[in-house]
């Protein structure tokens, strides 16, 4: 009976994993389908809280178990360990959802509960009956770690973004950044710091505890990795490669920053700290949120990215697990150090220089009232003077009374903008500051970006799969006006200038490209 109770606890051990797992997985599920089948602003919340309670409930009755049965620790730890990083991953999953059009709070939201709910609920884990300090060190928070090569890895998987997107204005980048940031520390915190660490102590095995734990995070993650890509079914695909990618890396340099090879010294985490912000907010930085079409080049390097960093992972593994003598260049530590992060940097940085667009792009926003002049009442007037006259006295009017806190309150901030009148409205130029202070005001019926999106310079289109590039084919519009039949009369437009006022044009149009003036 005695030789049946390790292998009784590690079933249970097993079986508690399993059911952290599964409960992700079908709320992933769910979360795919809630677009179609759920209505109201906290229904996903509300589902995703809910799964987390079902998987939470499950693991305290396995730790519930562990602690009635003499003798088994590793279930009581494994299955404590899994509550916690249940319980953040529900909060953290739903925070988002509900706050889902406003990001830069759900992620001072997330820093307000996740700060102390890891610090100190964590930290008692770890630490256990040694206390905080000894947790927290245990979890990997005193030790700086490989910070050099995770600089070194995000700039090999991440620099083509730097060539083939375009900045946004410096509110809106310094928003996405501390947005990563936030995640990628309370991420790391408990996956790599938390879980690995304590998966160590009871495995006894470091890459047991490295597979199990990958495994682990991404099936916890499964519900925000899959709803990363929105209705978009290939970017949805995509996700999980690159939560797969990012995992990889991230647990490599936690495993490097230990003080040797074989797994006796102590792992730091703050080097995938590192490389999971930049690997979240480098992408954000340079593709344009108001982008209403995939760029080819873009998905393309959705796909290097993720390969490039499981590529370095491996290869910082393999190197890792050679003796000492013949990983490392006849060099000094130092230089050596300061070579792995400048030589990638400079390449990636010189690559966006001369290669990429360099500078900020003035992004900005639409804000639209509620309140829209009435003209109805005007449609009888025969006169078409009066009519006129009569129209614009009321657009006018009405965009003056109405937009009159709001224009007092962009003077006051020191904004540029210029109002409409024919739809009453005010477009905001050169920053994405107080996007959300204005759409939450009860006289103001939608805050949208301004649909002028940033320009790249390389762009990849399939040639047959994009109309703009079939140019040796006469376009559907042009045929079914019968504009052959004027061309035959010598009349083709050449030579022709068109002035219009409007701000619908596509300039990348063929018939445009060339001569269009701006």
């Amino acid at each position: 009976m005695t030789g049946r109770r390790p292998l009784l606890e590690w079933a249970l051990v097993g079986a508690a994993a399993l059911w952290s797992l599964l409960v992700p997985l079908v709320a992933a599920v769910a979360l795919r389908l809630a677009p179609f089948t759920l209505e109201g602003t906290w229904r996903q919340p509300a589902l995703i809280l809910a799964a987390g309670g079902l998987q939470i409930g499950g693991l305290l009755a396995a730790a519930a178990l562990g602690k009635l049965i003499r003798g088994f620790d590793k279930l009581l730890l494994a299955s404590l360990t899994l509550t916690v990083a249940a319980g953040w991953s529900a909060a953290a999953g739903a925070i988002r959802t509900a706050l889902s059009a406003d990001p830069q709070s759900a992620a001072v939201l997330q820093l307000l509960i996740g700060l102390p709910f890891l610090l100190f609920l964590g930290g008692w884990l770890a630490g256990r009956t040694r206390g905080l300090l000894k947790g927290w060190a245990e979890m990997g928070l005193s030790r700086p770690g490989a910070l050099g090569w995770a600089l070194a890895a995000a700039a090999l998987a991440l620099w083509p973004w730097g060539v083939f997107g375009a900045l946004g204005d410096v509110h809106q980048s310094l928003s996405i950044l501390f947005q990563s940031l936030v995640t990628g520390l309370l991420t790391e915190w408990l996956w790599r710091g938390l879980v690995l660490g304590l998966l160590v102590s009871i495995t006894g095995r470091r890459w047991v505890a490295a597979l199990l734990g990958g495994l682990l995070y991404l099936g916890f993650e499964m519900p925000a990795i899959v709803s990363e890509g929105g209705n978009d079914i290939v970017l949805s695909l995509l996700a999980p490669l690159a939560a797969l990618g990012l995992a990889l890396l991230s647990t490599e340099l936690w495993a490097r920053s230990a003080k040797d090879s074989t797994g006796s010294g102590r792992p730091g985490v703050w080097a995938a700290v590192v490389f999971h912000t930049l690997f979240l907010a480098i992408p954000r930085l340079f593709v344009d949120p108001r982008l209403d079409e995939i760029e080819l080049a873009h998905l393309a390097i959705r796909l290097y990215t993720p390969l490039v960093a499981g590529g370095v992972a491996l290869l910082l593994f393999i190197r890792r697990m050679l003796p000492p003598r013949i990983a490392r260049l006849p060099i000094g530590p130092r230089i050596r150090s300061l070579l792995t992060v400048a030589l990638p940097w400079a390449a990636a940085a010189g690559a966006y220089l001369f290669l990429g667009a360099p500078g900020l792009t003035n992004d900005g926003y639409l804000i639209i009232l509620e309140q829209q002049a009435d003209l109805a009442p005007y449609a009888g007037i025969t006169d078409r003077d009066e009519r006129l006259g009569l129209v614009h006295s009321l657009l006018l009017a009405t965009a003056s009374e109405s937009q009159a806190s709001i224009r007092a309150e962009l003077d006051r901030m020191g904004m540029m903008y210029r109002p409409y009148y024919l739809v009453n409205m005010i477009r905001v130029d050169g920053t994405t500051r107080g996007m959300t202070a204005f759409a939450r005001r009860p006289e103001v019926a939608a805050v949208i970006r301004n649909p002028n999106v940033r320009r790249y310079l390389h762009r990849w289109r399939l040639p047959g799969l994009d109309p703009i590039t079939a140019v040796d084919e006469i376009p559907w519009g042009v045929d079914a006006i019968d504009a052959e039949q004027v061309w035959e009369l010598g009349v083709t437009g050449k030579n022709i200038t068109v002035a219009a006022h409007d701000t619908g044009y596509d300039w990348e149009h063929p018939e445009l490209k060339g001569s269009y003036r701006g």
